[in-house]
């Protein structure tokens, strides 16, 4: 039985942004997920992070408690 594909998560574009950002000399990539649901992903890098456009739909929230180490 085949596993459930899991949404676009982007978490892999922004990883691989600023290495394709420095390979190609630009700052500015269009990206396509090619799976079942297919996504095609806006990917700009700034000097500070990378931003990622495309649609979305929330499907989850949640709030996540950190320990107090100190």
């Amino acid at each position: 039985m085949p596993i459930p594909e899991d949404p676009v998560t982007k978490s892999i574009h922004a990883t691989l942004v600023p290495y394709g950002s420095k390979k190609l000399k630009r700052d500015s990539l269009l990206a396509f997920q090619a799976s079942d649901r297919g996504c095609w992903l806006g990917c700009k890098l700034t000097s500070e992070r990378v931003m990622l456009l495309g649609n979305t739909v929330t499907f989850m929230k949640a709030k996540i408690l950190l320990p107090d180490l100190s």
